[in-house]
């Protein structure tokens, strides 16, 4: 079973039990803005887009390498691979288009853990062997 844990500092790892969300972030768009091509740099990213843009406004997330764009529909999540793969951009918005909003989560989840501990749970100070 693992769990999402929140906490500020960079000395928190992921492990057997945890996914740490590393950064949490709303980014707001106006018409002529968008993002260059980029890969995240970590496990994963969860993109929640928070508004709709109209087909053909600009604004879609790109993975160019696999033929893959979504264009924003509030509530719609995107996941995916963030480390080194799924290079992406976000499409500038054209003129006229409304404002975009999206959230980021960037998450690791990936460990070489070998399940032997000790560990700390460091909301309690607990220390716990093995798991």
């Amino acid at each position: 079973n693992r769990k999402l844990r929140f906490a500020e500092g960079c000395w928190i790892r992921p492990d057997r039990r945890y996914i740490v969300v590393r950064d949490v972030t709303t980014v707001h768009y106006e018409p002529g803005e968008g993002v260059a091509p980029h890969v995240d740099g970590k496990d994963a990213t969860v993109l929640i887009y928070l508004t709709d843009i109209p087909e053909g406004m600009g604004g879609r997330t790109v993975f160019p390498e696999d033929g893959f764009a979504s264009t924003p529909v509030r509530g719609r999540a995107l996941i995916y691979n963030s480390r080194t793969e799924l290079l992406h951009y976000s499409e500038a918005l054209k003129q006229g288009a409304p404002d975009k909003w999206v959230m980021q989560l960037l998450l690791d989840f990936k460990h070489t853990d070998t399940g032997t501990g000790p560990y700390v749970d460091f909301a309690t100070g607990q220390v716990i062997q093995g798991i």
